[in-house]
């Protein structure tokens, strides 16, 4: 009797995993199909006269522009080799 109601315990759980995954698959569906679509913008961000995105997001002066481009080279070769 104690194997019976273990196999029938197994049974309702795995049926009860599989309704679950069946909802999820089912919503998740739905959601995509719902979904709009987006587009990549059309063209890239702006370069400042720095000529790098990051320049000019975080205006950066000569000076801090050089010592950025400086430690990255220098990080760059340590990566590298």
């Amino acid at each position: 009797m104690a194997k019976v109601l273990l196999v029938i315990g197994f049974v309702i759980a795995f049926g009860a995993g599989w309704m679950m995954n069946r909802g999820y698959e089912m919503r998740t569906r739905q959601e995509h199909a719902q979904a709009p679509t987006t587009t990549a913008p059309a063209t890239r961000p702006h370069r400042g006269p720095g000529g790098s995105f990051l320049t000019a997001e975080l205006n950066l002066t000569t000076d801090q522009q050089e010592k950025n481009e400086s430690d990255l080279g220098q990080h760059a070769a340590q990566w590298a080799g």
